[in-house]
């Protein structure tokens, strides 16, 4: 797609939007969480699509924590407390983010037994903030 190439951003957009569930949750400055999505399998993965409104600050991370909220039905355990980092740094460092762009954050999901919920926020120096974290994924 060439640089100013307005209606092929928009439809590649689109195309992303049809696949992969919209969340659309924006933080203080203007960076927003577009949509999540998981994939099953052998390795299952969370997919998180951002739009940066520019590039953060270094040290600047999204922290993604899973929580177990329910225990299974008829368990007769309690449900597991921990509440897990489960996301790595960024491999690209922040700093280099661009406005408008589109950067996807890839995690590998171990599920424990239960309802689990996967809930997404910026951390560091300066990070972005919202009030709540942004629920991505419930198992």
């Amino acid at each position: 797609m060439s640089a100013n190439d307005v209606d092929a951003a928009a439809r590649e957009l689109g195309e992303i939007d049809a696949i992969c569930p919209s969340i659309d949750a924006e933080f203080s400055d203007g960076t927003r969480i577009r949509c999540a999505v998981y994939e099953p399998g052998v390795s299952p993965r969370l997919r998180i699509l951002f739009e940066a409104y520019g590039p953060l600050d270094e040290g600047v991370e999204l922290r993604v924590t899973s929580r177990v909220v329910e225990p299974l039905p008829f368990s007769t355990t309690m449900a597991d407390p921990t509440v897990r980092d489960v996301a790595f740094p960024f491999s690209l460092s922040p700093r280099r983010f661009r406005r408008g762009w589109l950067y996807e954050h890839a995690i590998r999901v171990l599920p424990r037994p239960g309802t689990e919920v996967f809930e997404a926020s910026f951390v560091g120096p300066r990070a972005p903030t919202r009030q709540r974290p942004v629920e991505v994924l419930r198992l």
